[in-house]
């Protein structure tokens, strides 16, 4: 391949001389990038598992008080459990040296699912024994944190071991372990305490926390690909459904309001709550419904003129249209807008020589297609409700105006065209 190149002259190109000291410098890097990328996902490991010594914390406390004994339990039963979870992976590590990053990705998912159930696991047992004797309460609180501890415990000494030969320094590679760890502990006490519990709460910070393992596990799992085993895409595969469908989920209760969130659960079920949150979609699809073929008749619309439907003006100003003309009502709706549609995008594409034109017609022209399907889709169900009018149709002299500004700046845009460079 190499003769090849030579006769034809590609291998003197400068993109090939460029991109061939690329790949030198990245091989020979290859033992930073590793120790980099495992810090970074050791960090993160770190961030998760202080998440859930403060919740855990928090909920064992409200069990048995805050208390000078009630602390040092905690904080010893933590130290033993990472103490003996060292031990623990260092003889796993020496046992099964080829298994490393299998028994680091084993260790992060079990922590990660002991973590989604210890909230309410830990209520459910400290509530047999928080009136018994100190002993069974500290036996209890053992029993309890032993386990998840020395899974994390176990980690470090895996990923010394995997870099044992792998990295030009043992040393420096232990050092930056720990350190990244210890960085994410410290991160995570000020992000739990200000950020998670006022806006989640103890649950949902430990999702996040479980969430954030089964991601350090994925990614750890792309490290098996050199193995070329069948199992490992599924097993990636499913877990990256698991890992992006948490995160989002997480993501979306941070960013929505409760009101917000109900309106999509209305949206997929609108009988859930049928006289409350689901009453104008309910509403709006029966006047629709009752329209039938040609409707009742204008000005003969029951569920408008006994003002079953509220907002029949504004926002289900559609629903209004096809109860009293019927299907030939919304129909005769859809092809004056098609129309305008059609034309808007004619004179779109008659545009094209001029970018800012061309920009601002069709942002216009997306303006007026996204109000149609919205407001036509939330009343016929098929989106979610929302306060979006339908332009030309619906009352408000805001919109009107908008609309109709929005229109002539369009068909200013194609009177003016051939004053455009290239026309």
């Amino acid at each position: 391949m190499s003769g090849v190149a030579a006769i034809l002259g590609i291998d003197r190109s400068p993109t090939i001389r460029i991109a061939r000291r690329v790949l030198v410098a990245l091989d020979r890097g290859r033992p930073f990038l590793r120790l980099t990328a495992l810090g970074a996902l050791f960090l993160v490991s770190g961030f998760a598992a202080l998440i859930y010594q403060i919740v855990w914390q928090r909920v064992l406390f409200t069990a048995f008080g805050v208390n000078v004994e009630s602390v040092t339990l905690v904080v010893a039963v933590f130290m033993l459990g990472l103490g003996l979870g060292s031990l623990v992976g260092g003889r796993l590590s020496h046992r099964y040296p080829r298994r490393l990053l299998h028994l680091f990705v084993a260790s992060e998912v079990a922590v990660g699912l002991f973590g989604i159930a210890s909230v309410p696991l830990i209520h459910a047992v400290t509530a047999l024994v928080v009136r018994g004797p100190v002993v069974a309460i500290a036996v209890t609180t053992c029993a309890l944190l032993c386990v998840p501890t020395l899974f994390m415990g176990a980690t470090l000494p895996m990923l010394v071991a995997y870099l044992h030969g792998r990295s030009p320094s043992v040393g420096r590679a232990v050092g930056l372990l720990y350190f990244v760890n210890t960085a994410g502990s410290a991160i995570a006490s000020f992000v739990t305490v200000d950020v998670l519990f006022p806006r989640i709460g103890l649950h949902a910070s430990t999702v996040v926390a479980a969430v954030l393992n089964f991601a350090v596990a994925g990614l750890s799992l792309m490290g098996f690909r050199a193995s070329r085993r069948v199992y490992f895409y599924w097993i990636f595969y499913f877990a990256s459904l698991v890992m992006v469908s948490a995160v989002c989920s997480i993501a979306v209760r941070l960013a929505l309001k409760d009101y917000q969130i109900m309106r999509f659960v209305i949206f997929l079920n609108p009988h859930l709550d049928p006289q409350g949150s689901g009453w104008n979609i309910l509403q709006s699809l029966t006047a629709i419904g009752s329209g039938g073929f040609h409707g009742k008749g204008f000005l003969h619309g029951t569920q408008s003129h006994y003002q079953f439907l509220p907002s029949q003006s504004t926002d289900f100003i559609f629903s209004i249209v096809s109860e009293e003309w019927g299907f030939l009502g919304g129909l005769l709706v859809f092809l004056l807008y098609l129309i305008v549609l059609l034309r808007g995008l004619s004179i779109v594409w008659s545009l094209r020589a001029d970018s800012f034109a061309h920009l601002a017609g069709g942002g216009i022209l997306a303006m007026l297609f996204l109000h149609l399907v919205i407001n036509a889709g939330m009343a016929m169900g098929i989106m979610p409700v929302t306060g979006i009018p339908l332009l030309f149709l619906s009352y408000g002299g805001s919109s009107l105006w908008a609309a109709l500004a929005s229109v002539g700046i369009l068909v200013n845009l194609h009177r003016r065209r051939y004053r455009f460079p290239g026309q």
